[in-house]
């Protein structure tokens, strides 16, 4: 037991030294205020959303917009912006709010600054947008998101021009290996539920539903991309479903074909989320074939739940906000390089060596000794 003790400690230490940017990123909160004080512009931000709301909605019903397709178009807009609020909300309930959260809620309030400009409404409607608008800045400022109403350059009033770091055709070339690579999963999964004891039961049922609302969200994504309206919201969602079918593939064995075809389309997830600048919802262990029944030994890849880290770029950029400009670029970088967290651990562990390696270091192998109970 002791030499067990031995190696587990060793094993940490070494994780420790090769995610060493993933701790220190969860040290920091994604905002720059206390929670405390978040919370009250939050909620400020769902009251004036309330109070706006109700204007809106008298301004509409009495007046010459009441029955159109521009009413239901401030409706959508409206609906969406709520949906955003309230996701928002919820992740920062769990202690999961990042800046990209607040980026998907200023880019759909920057579709409703647009229409309001566009459309005259109520004094009393103008007067509540414009106090919501001041409680969204100070959300903005909160979490560090650059954001202008009238900036040049930025559509619909606000919002960073694209919500992905690549171009359209590079985009859409990763969607559309998402489709294909979900396409091939679907048939191999289908013929190996079919194949196996688990077809008729209700696991199968179970595998059938994930993959209905996996497709649901992968085509939202790509009506919203065509439409050029996609966000990372929709990323999150596509992910969110991937998940549910991540754990399943986990809990159940299939065929091989099945297990590929899986593990092809998740690196085309990896590829989405990277794009879109949204860190991937799981935490898997890749088998390699050397690596089954080794009798409850570590030996194997393990990729790592960079989620529950902090964004490293939005660290970086608090702590070097008030250096000079020429130095302030380069301490960014170099506290990236620290902060970073690396998307996979490699473990191998042959008697009493471990040898770990990760996608941003190099190889460690260490010994160890064992010690008298």
């Amino acid at each position: 037991m002791s030499s067990l003790r031995s190696v587990f400690g060793t094993i940490l230490l070494a994780c420790c030294a090769l995610t060493l940017g993933a701790t220190a990123a969860q040290a920091q909160p994604p905002s720059r205020l206390d929670d405390r004080q978040v919370e009250q512009i939050m909620r400020g931000v769902e009251r004036r959303s309330d109070t706006f709301r109700t204007s809106l909605d008298a301004a509409l019903d009495r007046g010459r917009l009441d029955g159109t397709r521009t009413e239901d178009e401030i409706n959508e807009l409206v609906r969406e912006f709520t949906g955003a609020t309230d996701n928002l909300r919820e992740r920062f309930d769990g202690r999961r709010s990042v800046a990209a959260d607040v980026e998907n809620v200023l880019g759909r309030a920057g579709r409703i600054d647009a229409f309001m400009r566009r459309n005259r409404l109520t004094v009393r409607t103008q007067n509540d947008w414009t106090a919501l608008r001041v409680d969204l800045d100070r959300l903005a400022n909160a979490y560090n998101v650059s954001w202008g109403w009238n900036r040049p350059g930025y559509p619909s009033g606000g919002g960073q021009q694209q919500p992905y770091r690549l171009s359209d055709a590079q985009v859409e070339a990763i969607i559309s290996r998402v489709e294909t690579r979900a396409d091939a999963y679907r048939k191999s999964a289908d013929q190996a539920l079919d194949e196996s004891r688990l077809d008729g039961t209700r696991t199968e049922d179970e595998l059938n539903e994930f993959v209905k609302a996996f497709e649901t969200a992968t085509d939202q994504l790509r009506s919203r991309f065509n439409d050029r309206r996609s966000v990372a919201a929709d990323v999150e969602n596509v992910l969110d479903r991937a998940v549910q079918l991540d754990r399943f593939m986990g809990r159940n064995a299939l065929l091989a074909r099945a297990e590929r075809d899986w593990s092809l389309l998740k690196n085309e997830l990896d590829e989405l989320s990277r794009a879109y600048n949204v860190t991937p919802r799981w935490v898997n262990r890749i088998y390699s074939p050397d690596s089954q029944n080794t009798g409850g030994r570590l030996t194997g890849t393990y990729r790592l739940d960079v989620a529950r880290s902090d964004d490293a770029r939005a660290v970086a950029e608090r702590a070097t906000r008030d250096l000079p400009n020429n130095a302030r670029q380069r301490i960014m970088d170099l506290l990236l390089r620290r902060l970073e967290s690396p998307n996979a651990l490699a473990i191998d562990q042959r008697g009493r060596s471990v040898t770990i390696a990760s996608s941003r270091a190099p190889q460690l192998t260490s010994m160890q000794r064992a010690r008298a109970s």
